[in-house]
């Protein structure tokens, strides 16, 4: 939903300026998390659109700096390689949050703590942004980047892709070859 949206700030202002509004974004989603009381339970659907729309542009981002920082010969093996460098963190983050929230007590505890400490180290990990290189002028919309992988090009590209190959080899999707 909001990914073509992202892909365009991405091309007009490059991926550093994005990343610092998307990343802080994604670094309030735990704050906006402790409004929520038995009185304002509705805000849960707000703060889920808000972060939806965050982490689509978070996640856009973080593929296009991969891209835009990698040699094409060493693009699917960094790529492979930061897959699973980060997929333990989910899995572990969790746990850690649930041991943290119910061992230490005092002023700030239990889940509020947990959020207070997401937000930290997310704001934290913003100034990291700054090391990172921009990407040459010469390097590839974000558009072209997504169309020119098969597993992620939309269903309506591989479609006329399908169509077009069909009419220049004179084959139907109902004809064996």
């Amino acid at each position: 939903l909001f990914m073509p949206a992202w892909g365009k700030l991405l091309d007009r202002f490059g991926s550093k300026a994005v990343a610092y509004l998307t990343f802080g974004g994604v670094a309030l989603i735990p704050l906006l998390f402790v409004l929520i009381t038995p009185t304002y339970w509705w805000l849960v659907f707000v703060i889920q659109f808000f972060s939806g729309a965050v982490w689509a542009g978070a996640e856009l981002v973080q593929f296009k700096l991969l891209m835009d920082t990698t040699t094409p010969e060493k693009r699917a093996a960094q790529a492979a390689t930061y897959g699973m460098v980060t997929s333990p963190g989910p899995a572990v983050a969790p746990l850690i949050g649930g041991v943290v929230a119910d061992s230490i007590t005092g002023v700030l505890s239990g889940i509020p703590l947990v959020f207070g400490i997401s937000f930290i180290l997310r704001a934290v990990s913003m100034f990291f942004i700054r090391t990172i290189p921009e990407a040459k002028k010469d390097h590839h919309t974000i558009g072209e980047v997504v169309h020119t992988l098969p597993a992620v090009t939309p269903g309506y590209e591989m479609e006329k892709r399908i169509l077009v190959f069909a009419k220049k080899t004179g084959r139907t999707a109902f004809k064996s070859a």
